[in-house]
């Protein structure tokens, strides 16, 4: 017990911890996941030239300095978070339902699309189903984990988990 409690306290202390200035964040989390998130954006910026309209007369940072602050902002949020899974003692679970599968309003929300012409009569009669999955939720299992993990979220294997408790919902476009 005592060397768990070290181990959660070691890395506590590096990813919250205070660098003396005062404003209680330290090194991770005002330089390091910041450099983090650029380097993730720009690799996924990479991967996405190829469908922003190219201009030869246009530098590529032209093109993309718009976006590319956006990106950033999601990758430091996600990191932000599993770095916080990681020194926490729960196990997490994302909710990214198959296309096909069976709308649960438990564990996800629908992001109406303009097509959508479904009165809500409709709705409440006819069978919904997931179209497209837009952004996936989160759900965590009250667990007392033994040592840090760097992979916070279950795999499966894991036993006796009890009831999650949803962090926040997948969004979904859906068909009836």
């Amino acid at each position: 017990m005592a060397l768990r409690n070290l181990d959660f306290a070691a890395h506590q202390s590096v990813i919250e911890g205070d660098d003396g200035d005062g404003e209680g964040e330290g090194y991770f989390q005002k330089i390091f996941l910041p450099r983090a998130a650029t380097k993730l954006a720009d690799r996924l910026l990479d991967v996405l030239q190829s469908f922003i309209k190219h201009d030869k007369h246009k530098p590529r940072y032209r093109r993309t300095r718009r976006i590319k602050p956006h990106f950033e902002s999601i990758f430091q949020y996600a990191l932000a978070a599993k770095s916080q899974a990681m020194i926490g003692k729960d196990i997490f679970e994302t909710i990214w339902p198959d296309h096909g599968s069976a709308f649960d309003s438990k564990c996800m929300k629908v992001k109406a699309m303009k097509s959508d012409r479904c009165s809500r009569d409709d709705s409440e009669r006819l069978p919904v189903m997931v179209k497209l999955p837009l952004v996936p939720g989160i759900r965590v299992y009250r667990y007392d984990r033994k040592l840090v993990d760097y992979c916070s979220f279950t795999n499966g294997s894991e036993k006796d988990l009890g009831n999650p408790d949803t962090l926040w919902e997948a969004l979904v476009t859906v068909e009836r």
